[in-house]
């Protein structure tokens, strides 16, 4: 175990995400703990941590010699880390997206940041199968413009959108 979460956490670049699982009490009755995953995608290693809670100090105390690039969700537990400068945080276009789409029964202006997202989806597919030069470049041409398109959308939205709304959370 210990040498697993030192391998994983020695790798530069990190995927993680949780899921919720029951914990049998010994007396009846259950709670909800955690599994967290973390997913070296370069060196193709896995490792799985579990806790008792989905409180932030389980990945603090998992990821405290981690330093370098972390794909996750949104959860909040993860911004102490990003805060020490030594892990920086890489989103989740999908959480994003969803976001978006939950906002659609609300507010039509969600459409818009929904077909951004899939066309930066579109780009992804045609680079799939290909080297990582010919990704890279092929994002370089595509991506960047819609990354670009996504940011001013987003500004604009954030300045006519109500704060507490589908659309502007």
């Amino acid at each position: 175990g210990d040498q697993l979460r030192h391998e994983i956490t020695a790798a530069s670049y990190l995927h993680t995400d949780d899921t919720p699982v029951t914990i049998l009490e010994e007396r009846g009755g259950s709670r909800k703990g955690r599994l967290w995953t973390y997913l070296d995608p370069l060196g193709q290693q896995v490792v799985f941590d579990a806790t008792e809670t989905h409180e932030r100090d389980g990945p603090e105390a998992f990821l405290a010699s981690f330093c370098g690039d972390l794909h996750a969700d949104a959860y909040t537990g993860y911004d102490a880390l990003y805060a020490t400068g030594r892990i920086r945080e890489i989103g989740c276009w999908a959480h994003a997206r969803r976001g978006f789409v939950e906002a659609l029964t609300t507010d039509v202006r969600a459409a818009l940041m929904v077909a951004l997202i899939q066309q930066l989806y579109q780009v992804e597919r045609a680079g799939a199968e290909l080297p990582t030069d010919a990704r890279r470049a092929l994002r370089a041409e595509h991506s960047v413009a819609l990354l670009a398109k996504i940011a001013a959308e987003r500004d604009a939205l954030a300045q006519t959108a109500l704060p507490k709304s589908p659309l502007g959370d």
